[in-house]
């Protein structure tokens, strides 16, 4: 096997693993907030915690594999993804303990997926490095549907918290992949561990296509995981109208893993697109597009039930979209002594707008009458139409330094 197919499947097969206890919540939502009467406001705090925790490291552990092998650094975060699973599972009894492990669950996404994008820059390079780069930020949409399968399995009548035990044993099933199968950078092959952490986060922040592809991850991730962190709660609204009964007996946690399935050939076309055509305008043609799709779905939600499943599913593909044509823009642009820093700095405003987008849509459900009124999703859908529009007005203010792109 070559060692583009190794880091393509093996990191791949690793993030994916990896990030079964990532929406783990958002698979069982409705349960937990029943179970422990919680409001939606929580249950956007519950969600977003781990957005929090990847926020908090992120900057420090992407950062930290200009000075060291990424893979230590992911082998690590896979031990920390493995605790959060169990400590939900066995020791969570109530949302601050849960927020707890799930800040602990972000340190540990943190630690594994810009570490690995950055272990797969390292040793590739020119095109191989593109392709493989393309292809794996659109294996996180894979790991996005992984608990929503598990769910699906499991079915209602499970004790929400078995998730959790399997996400734990995911993690430590990658870690041990990872250890066996994945190949270290032993010299950092970027020759950039000469350059001091503040030097080189200081050269990303100044990068201009850094700057573009960052701020448009703050609305991107923010959409992304606000609309997966409230997918079954608004699904549960959607067939508990007198017009939808016909649909109760669905694998809800099903419909939701197939949205996300089927963003990945789309994400990684687009990002090939990117590669041959002009990256600024397929991120603003996808950006525009889910905003038109969430604001359809915010005035049909109260009708066929069918019908917004439809769109679910495409919504879930320009959500995910241009989830790889932007992390690979990141990467295009970075030099290579400050590739890990312009990494670090990507994850942080992308993953910090992760942490506050769940809470905005759970205060705007809240606010407009929570989980069973039809006036609280439509402000959730419209709210994520505004998320949307981000990546789209960031790619028009930085067009003078992303025309060549």
């Amino acid at each position: 096997m070559t060692l583009e197919s190794r880091l393509k499947w093996f990191v791949s097969i690793g993030l994916i693993m990896n990030m079964v206890g990532f929406l783990a919540p958002a698979a069982v939502l409705p349960q937990i907030l029943d179970d422990w009467q919680l409001s939606e406001k929580a249950g956007g705090l519950l969600t977003g915690a781990l957005f929090g925790g990847y926020a908090l490291s992120s900057p420090f552990l992407s950062a930290l594999t200009d000075r060291i092998d990424a893979k230590r650094i992911m082998l690590a975060a896979l031990i920390a993804s493995a605790c959060a699973g169990y400590g939900i599972a066995y020791l969570a009894d109530g949302l601050w303990s849960t927020v707890g492990f799930r800040v602990i669950a972000g340190f540990g996404l943190a630690g594994y997926y810009m570490p690995g994008l950055k272990l797969i820059a390292d040793l590739l390079e020119g095109d191989r490095r593109m392709r493989t780069a393309a292809v794996y930020p659109s294996m996180f949409a894979l790991g996005g549907a992984g608990p929503f399968f598990v769910a699906s399995i499991l079915d209602a009548p499970a004790d929400w918290r078995w998730i959790f035990v399997i996400s734990g044993h995911a993690a430590l099933i990658a870690f041990v992949i990872v250890a066996l199968l994945v190949p270290g950078s032993p010299n950092n092959t970027t020759g950039s561990a000469h350059v001091k952490f503040h030097a080189a986060f200081g050269r990303a922040v100044r990068n201009k296509g850094v700057q573009a592809y960052s701020l448009a991850a703050v609305g991107h991730i923010s959409e992304i995981f606000s609309f997966r962190s409230w997918i079954i709660a608004s699904m549960i609204f959607g067939i508990s109208l007198p017009i939808n009964q016909s649909f109760t007996e669905w694998n809800l946690p099903f419909v939701a893993a197939l949205s996300t399935v089927i963003t990945v050939p789309a994400s990684v076309m687009f990002a090939r697109l990117s590669m041959t055509g002009d990256r600024r305008k397929i991120v603003a043609f996808i950006a525009l597009s889910s905003a038109s799709v969430a604001v359809i779905m915010a005035f049909s939600i109260h009708g066929s039930f069918l019908t917004f499943c439809l769109l679910l599913m495409v919504y879930g593909v320009t959500t995910f979209g241009d989830t790889a044509t932007l992390s690979g823009g990141v990467v295009m642009h970075a030099d290579a002594e400050s590739r890990g820093a312009a990494l670090a700095v990507f994850s942080l405003c992308g993953f910090g707008g992760g942490m506050v987008g769940p809470i905005v849509i759970g205060l705007l459900i809240e606010s407009f009458g929570g989980r069973l009124a039809p006036d609280a999703w439509s402000a959730a859908y419209l709210g994520l139409a505004c998320f949307a529009l981000v990546p789209a007005l960031t790619m028009g203010l930085y067009s003078r330094w992303l025309e060549k792109s």
